[in-house]
C-alpha cells in the first residue's frame, strides 16, 4: 500500500512539473514573439493559483509591454505577491521596478533586504547605488561603494568598474 501511496505521488508531481514547464515555456515563446496578450492569458490561470513563476513572468511582461499593455501597478501587485513568498528575485525586480518609477527609498529597501543572497545582479547594483552612480537620490557613500565592493569579490563578482572606482575614489582609505 505504502509502494502504491509513493508511485501514486510520483506520477501527480511529474505531471505538475510537465504542465509547469509547458505553461512557462508557451507564455516566454508568446513574449518573445510580442504577443503580449497571449502570454498574459497564459499566465493569468497560474498566477491566481499563487505559482511564484507564474506571478514574476506576468509582473515582467507588465513592466516590458507596449504602452497599451504595459501597467506598472500590475507588476508591482504581482511582483509583491511573489516577494511575499519570499523568492529574491522578484524582490530584486520589485527593487528595480521601485527605481525605475522614482520610488528610490523602497527600491533600497529591498536591495537592502536581498543583499544576504549574494546575487550578482543585486551586489552589482549596491556598488552603483553606493558608488553614485545610478542617480543624484543615492548620495555616494565611499564607505559602503568600499564595502559593497569588497563583497562583492568575495563571492567571485568582478567587474570593470569596481576597480576604476576603487582606484577614483581612493576606496582604501575607507575600508
Amino acid at each position: 500500500m505504502r509502494v502504491l501511496k509513493i508511485i501514486f505521488l510520483f506520477l501527480f508531481m511529474s505531471t505538475y512539473l510537465i504542465a509547469d514547464i509547458q505553461f512557462v515555456k508557451g507564455a516566454k515563446n508568446a513574449w518573445r514573439k510580442g504577443e503580449y496578450q497571449k502570454a498574459i492569458n497564459i499566465l493569468e490561470p497560474y498566477a491566481q493559483k499563487g505559482i511564484t513563476r507564474a506571478l514574476i513572468l506576468l509582473a515582467a511582461i507588465y513592466v516590458d509591454a507596449p504602452i497599451q499593455i504595459r501597467n506598472y501597478a500590475k507588476a508591482e501587485k504581482y511582483y509583491k505577491l511573489a516577494v511575499n513568498q519570499g523568492d529574491p528575485i522578484a524582490m530584486r525586480e520589485l527593487a528595480f521596478l521601485y527605481m525605475s518609477t522614482r520610488r528610490f527609498h523602497e527600491a533600497m529597501e529591498l536591495f537592502n533586504r536581498i543583499a544576504k543572497y549574494n546575487d550578482k545582479i543585486t551586489l552589482e547594483s549596491m556598488v552603483y547605488m553606493y558608488c553614485g552612480v545610478y542617480h543624484p537620490y543615492f548620495k555616494r557613500d565611499l564607505y559602503q561603494c568600499a564595502y559593497w565592493i569588497k563583497r562583492a569579490k568575495s563571492v567571485g563578482i568582478s567587474d570593470p568598474y569596481f576597480a576604476k572606482f576603487w582606484r577614483e575614489y581612493k576606496l582604501w582609505n575607507y575600508e
